[in-house]
């Protein structure tokens, strides 16, 4: 047929308009199945799903024996997270046609998506029987791996499909993060190189070569990587996000905030990085966020984020009234969980304690163990448990183990190479070690989380029928999850704060300051039981004394702050969070 020849031409040619209105004059005047799955290709392509999805079944429901239009259907679903009735379409296609490796790779990729491992293990079984030497299936069991936590497993898949096709990028990518993942930055920057050299315009690659230079300290090759991933790809979020965090530990205020300059706030697609920078704008210099808010407000009207910022500008003016009224507006609009703890603090400023103890209870109905909603439970209760949960234990190191904890102090200090204090976090005057400290494969480091686990345990045994969450599992087991190290500086302090990634939060004084064993009163020591912006009383907080080798163990959901000090040295600690699960028998 010539139209649908036309058609055909004209899509080849990337002529857009031109073969839309030649598809839907042939489906208008002949309904030709043909023409509704090339349309579909079409608006697939440009990335419209939703009248791609609708011209497939079309076609399909014409004439359901169109092979490529229906793997292109399962495609288009599976760009719209409809998992499972992508996975029955591609399925529907593997019980006939086994000969075709995308077939079976877009499936089980779809499988792996919806979290269906058995059925993704099953079809990659069969699949691999048919084409035991397919890299991209390879590299599929390296994604399963992955998902099921096995890491040294997946990075053998990675290898091995490598070894098939050295210049795979999914591989290489992921093989990349996986090597920064377990803390190898050496290898995975060598990795990532490779990929770049075989795709120098991958803004992803760009991306995480970037975070793994941020990693190992070298920030001028992460920020020359951002900024080529940002010519790429002027859009993405996380790109933006890390460069600005960088910008600002190197102290860099000029260049702070200039990497969303070219990004077009009036367009609503864009309100996510628009908000973004609200929220730098928040932390830095809030009278600008609101002379930012009032120019591009009208853009992105009907957005709850917009009431939420809004809200956090009134807060800090300490416009409480005018704050709850936007949180409980933008909790019409949105059931985001942050809203939720965002009115929660406001509430408690207020002293509505009806309002936190409503607010408090409906979380903890859904989320029994949600750390913010505990923290706030722990303050309005009348029955405080704050000193019966508190563990110290002096001489962690002991004095046999002198030498560990000055290779110990040598090896923190060699991590703190940041200009100033993170943008995002509650110290002040002082420097936080990037990533998880758990994760450096520092023969120092790693030894003295070991030496703590036995006190962990200890603690749990002890409390595990008084502590909320703990109280909750029968045989619970511990992970240290995140950790990091914090020096502060003469007058350096912590905003009174909780730990909400943790059930368990320990802090360790590696080195303190000579001063602080003189009569300085309460400087530098650890408070409990007081909010970050409502004081406490006084005779309500438990104070805890700073001692070098001491370690302290507490519940996450725990208000804490430090007191500062002053003082010519600076105070070197270790603070970790501890996850609890329940112990699997085997």
């Amino acid at each position: 047929m010539k139209l649908l020849h036309q058609a055909i031409e004209a899509h080849k040619n990337q002529q857009w308009n031109t073969a839309e209105k030649l598809y839907l004059e042939l489906i208008y005047r002949f309904k030709d199945p043909k023409a509704m799955s090339y349309l579909g290709s079409l608006y697939s392509h440009l990335q419209h799903y939703e009248h791609a999805e609708y011209y497939f079944k079309s076609s399909l429901t014409i004439n359901p024996n169109q092979l490529d239009t229906r793997y292109n259907l399962g495609i288009c679903l599976k760009k719209q997270d409809k998992l499972t009735e992508a996975i029955n379409h591609l399925s529907s296609i593997v019980k006939t046609h086994r000969t075709n490796e995308m077939y079976f790779y877009s499936l089980i990729d779809a499988c792996i998506l919806n979290d269906e491992l058995t059925s993704a293990k099953n079809y990659l079984d069969t699949a691999l029987k048919a084409f035991p030497k397919s890299y991209k299936l390879i590299h599929l069991s390296a994604i399963i791996e992955e998902v099921q936590g096995n890491i040294d497993r997946a990075e053998f898949f990675l290898e091995k499909a490598l070894s098939i096709n050295n210049k795979y990028l999914p591989s290489l990518n992921k093989l990349g993060m996986l090597q920064k993942r377990n803390n190898n930055i050496k290898a995975s920057i060598e990795t990532l190189s490779a990929a770049i050299k075989t795709d120098n315009q991958n803004f992803q690659l760009h991306h995480n070569i970037a975070n793994s230079y941020s990693d190992s300290f070298q920030y001028l090759r992460a920020v020359e990587h951002y900024e080529k991933a940002l010519t790429l790809n002027s859009l993405y979020r996380d790109t933006h996000l890390n460069l600005n965090h960088i910008y600002w530990k190197l102290g860099k205020k000029d260049q702070f905030l200039d990497s969303y300059k070219p990004v077009n706030f009036k367009d609503k697609n864009n309100c996510q990085l628009f908000f973004d920078y609200c929220n730098f704008l928040l932390l830095s210099a809030p009278e600008n966020c609101e002379k930012e808010l009032e120019r591009y407000e009208s853009y992105h009207y009907g957005s709850y984020q917009i009431l939420e910022i809004k809200a956090k500008i009134y807060a800090l003016k300490k416009d409480y009234l005018t704050t709850e009224k936007l949180l409980l507006e933008a909790t019409v609009v949105s059931q985001d969980i942050d809203l939720q703890y965002q009115l929660l603090e406001n509430q408690f400023i207020l002293e509505k304690y009806e309002s936190v103890n409503d607010i408090v209870t409906n979380i903890l109905k859904e989320f029994p163990s949600d750390i913010h909603a505990l923290a706030y439970k722990n303050l309005i209760s009348k029955t405080n448990d704050i000193d019966s949960l508190i563990h110290i234990k002096d001489d962690v190191l002991s004095d046999k183990q002198t030498g560990l904890r000055n290779t110990l102090i040598k090896s923190l200090n060699s991590l703190h190479s940041d200009n100033t204090e993170p943008i995002d976090q509650t110290l002040h005057k002082g420097t936080q070690t990037p990533g998880n400290l758990f994760e450096y494969q520092d023969h120092h480091i790693q030894t003295f989380f070991e030496l703590v686990k036995l006190t962990i345990e200890q603690y749990i045994y002890r409390n595990k029928n008084i502590h909320p969450i703990l109280r909750t599992f029968k045989s619970p087991e511990f992970k240290i999850t995140s950790a990091w190290s914090v020096k502060l500086r003469s007058e350096g302090f912590h905003n009174n704060h909780i730990h909400p990634m943790g059930v368990l939060s320990c802090v360790y004084y590696v080195e303190l300051p000579k001063e602080m064993d003189t009569d300085q009163g309460k400087a530098g020591w650890l408070k409990f039981g007081e909010h970050n912006i409502r004081p406490g009383n006084i005779n309500d907080l438990t104070f805890i004394e700073p001692k070098q080798d001491r370690l302290v163990i507490f519940p996450s959901y725990f208000w804490h702050g430090t007191v500062p000090f002053k003082s010519n040295n600076s105070r070197l600690t270790i603070a970790f969070d501890i996850s609890v699960n329940e112990k699997l028998d085997i």
